[in-house]
């Protein structure tokens, strides 16, 4: 890899974009959909780094520490925050994406996509057809049935599954080298296949045990 992912699983997902950043075959819009708390997100955030960081996504630089705090202008993040996404709120969007550039693209991450509302999408949709100029779309979904179908057609898809159970094992232990066998089998079997449970599993003694 030539990035430091950080991610657990889906390495075949991650060379096909590794692919398309050296050999210039970014498309316009991505649409990352699988189960929750497989790294989707992640993903998507970490792939904003590292279109916009100019030092090969260094985690240092004043663009990467922006991303990070979702205060870089020309990188615009709609968090997962239980609340829908409104036709008011795109049009915003769609205003400051035609904004001038300052950074290398004009990204706009959306954490599950089907949170927009019916009129949202529809409005987004020209723009999705004909955006501006170095502007990338990077969404999520946990079901793209709830997408509206238009949208979809408008976006290379990328379809992340579950983690085996053996490989969350390993990955866990990486990172708790000092926890025991049996914490971390139940963490994997209770995880189902998903890192992002597993690792909060391992945060937060009081979930683990009311899981148990």
């Amino acid at each position: 890899m030539n990035y430091h992912w950080n991610i657990i699983g889906h390495e075949p997902l991650l060379q096909q974009l590794e692919q398309d950043i050296s050999g210039g075959n970014l498309p316009h819009a991505y649409l990352f959909s699988g189960p929750e708390k497989v790294g989707k997100y992640i993903v998507a955030k970490k792939l904003a780094h590292i279109l916009q960081c100019e030092r090969n996504f260094c985690h240092e630089c004043p663009t990467c520490i922006q991303i990070e705090k979702k205060t870089h202008m020309d990188t615009i993040e709609f968090e997962d925050d239980g609340e829908s996404i409104k036709i008011e709120q795109i049009r915003d969007i769609i205003t400051r994406l035609h904004m001038t550039t300052t950074g290398r693209y004009k990204i706009f991450l959306v954490e599950r996509i089907e949170r927009m509302t019916p009129e949202a999408a529809n409005c987004l949709l020209k723009t999705l057809e004909e955006p501006p100029s170095n502007t990338i779309f990077l969404f999520t979904t946990a079901s793209i049935k709830e997408c509206l179908p238009t949208i979809v057609s408008r976006v290379r898809i990328l379809s992340f599954h579950h983690c085996g159970e053996d490989l969350l094992y390993e990955k866990i232990r990486e990172y708790y080298p000092e926890a025991d066998d049996e914490t971390l089998n139940q963490v994997s079997r209770f995880a189902l296949g998903k890192a992002g449970i597993a690792f909060r599993l391992m945060r937060d003694p009081e979930l683990l045990t009311l899981y148990r």
